[in-house]
């Protein structure tokens, strides 16, 4: 949308560093220190007032601030990326009026007791609760015949027009697909499912002759409409196809129109929204989602470790190792440094990287939103790892399993462990993907890893 000359403003979660990353300014740059500073000072004493009527959450304050700040900045496309759910989040709070789409990615589970549920429909159930169905009309109709008593004129005709358009993500779980679509049914939405094979793999692109460098790339075709073209991802892996598969479902229905009724009185002039071929491919190829596969140190083998940082923190960490695989790190000698919160299923997210045998696990702790105290012991996700570790293959290698206090020395330890063309992969969660990637701009190269003159 940025490329094709919209103003684009996103709002998203957790933050890597300061809270003010999660607001953007139109093109996608965070606020600078000065604006978000004046955008709270501004509105402190609305929300000291709200709060003393009804305490509110770091979170609800956040995302007052982020919709104020949007429509300050005259955004004509906001990104908002719900919290926790959808029913009773706290950014679900637009009308049917100014929703263009509401969108479903591929869900997993999560937040299960946050969710109030145990299985895959409750999850749904509530992320389905961004769906919009149409406020109720009433329209006068015709009498046929007169009205005799004036005390009981005709009564209006109540009608439901269509709810705004819903686009999901392909489904991987049972029975999540199936429970979208019946609360679909139930608000008349027209939901739009993403096809997968819309964006197809070409190749993985290293114009160093890397194979998993900082500039590798994934060369994908894609399908927009009746149009189609390539494009470099600096996303990889399958499940990133997926989103970008989702993202092109989402601007092919808002083209299809017709846009929502904020958009037509802000803009009663305009034909609609307009994205033609070459923006959606610019689009494509600037996409770029924090703490997923970042690479923070060299991948070039003979130049030290390779260093890898991903949120991955749900049974999903397939897709992880699918990129692991793919990109060739887990042909090497290969380590994972695990950290997550105390509310994830740790097997769940141990189980598809212990089946890639890798040469050492390590388990420490990263703080959750600033809190230790979310933070899963360590000891509990070793415990997790062997419940799940494939049996001996009859080669010999198993994975040594340690447990480290802090980040840091974790993986000071597995880059050292793995040595000269090896890799290490941060993972577990979002919060220690940003950490590490915290410590390694701190670092300013290898020294902080035990390759340079200073840690010798």
């Amino acid at each position: 949308m940025h490329a094709a000359g919209y103003r684009v403003c996103v709002y998203s979660s957790p933050h890597a560093v300061h809270v003010r990353e999660r607001l953007s300014r139109p093109g996608g740059a965070a606020l600078s220190p000065r604006l978000f500073a004046s955008l709270v000072n501004r509105h402190a004493a609305v929300v000291q007032r709200v709060h003393q009527q009804q305490p509110l959450t770091h979170f609800e304050v956040t995302t007052a601030l982020a919709l104020t700040h949007f429509a300050e900045a005259r955004a004509d496309v906001a990104v908002v990326e719900v919290g926790l759910g959808g029913v009773r989040d706290a950014t679900n709070v637009f009308t049917d009026d100014n929703l263009e789409a509401a969108v479903v990615t591929t869900l997993d589970l999560e937040h299960l007791a946050a969710l109030g549920g145990d299985s895959i429909a409750h999850v749904a159930a509530a992320k389905a609760g961004i769906l919009k169905c149409a406020r109720v009309q009433a329209q006068a109709h015709a009498c046929v015949r007169a009205c005799t008593r004036a005390d009981h004129p005709p009564s209006p005709r109540r009608t439901r027009r269509p709810g705004r358009p819903a686009v999901v993500s392909p489904q991987t779980l049972p029975g999540a697909a199936q429970a979208l679509k019946a609360v679909a049914r139930e608000r008349r939405v027209e939901l739009s499912e993403a096809w997968s094979r819309s964006v197809t793999p070409l190749r993985l692109e290293a114009p160093r002759g890397c194979t998993a460098a900082r500039n590798v790339r994934q060369r994908v075709a894609f399908r927009f409409g009746l149009q189609s073209g390539e494009a470099s991802l600096r996303l990889l892996g399958e499940h990133q196809r997926v989103n970008a598969a989702t993202a092109l479902a989402v601007l092919e229905r808002m083209q299809r129109g017709p846009p929502c009724a904020a958009r037509t009185r802000s803009a009663p002039s305009s034909p609609g929204w307009r994205i033609p071929l070459a923006a959606v491919q610019a689009g494509l190829e600037a996409a770029t989602l924090r703490g997923r596969f970042k690479v923070l140190a060299s991948a070039t083998p003979g130049e030290g470790p390779a260093l890898v940082a991903d949120g991955a923190h749900t049974p999903a960490a397939a897709a992880l190792a699918h990129t692991l695989r793919t990109s060739g790190l887990a042909a090497r000698p290969l380590a994972f440094v695990l950290a997550a919160a105390a509310d994830k299923h740790a097997a769940g997210i141990a189980a598809p990287l212990a089946a890639l045998r890798p040469q050492l696990a390590l388990f420490t702790r990263a703080r959750v939103a600033g809190e230790s105290t979310r933070a899963a012991e360590p000891t509990r996700l070793a415990a997790a790892w062997k419940t799940v570790a494939p049996p001996a293959d009859g080669t010999g290698r198993t994975t040594v399993l340690r447990v480290e206090p802090n980040l840091r020395d974790a993986i000071r330890k597995a880059m050292a462990a793995v040595g000269q063309g090896g890799a290490v992969c941060v993972a577990g969660s979002l919060h220690a993907a940003f950490e590490a990637g915290r410590l390694a701009r701190w670092a300013g190269g290898k020294q902080l890893w035990g390759y340079g003159a200073s840690a010798r």
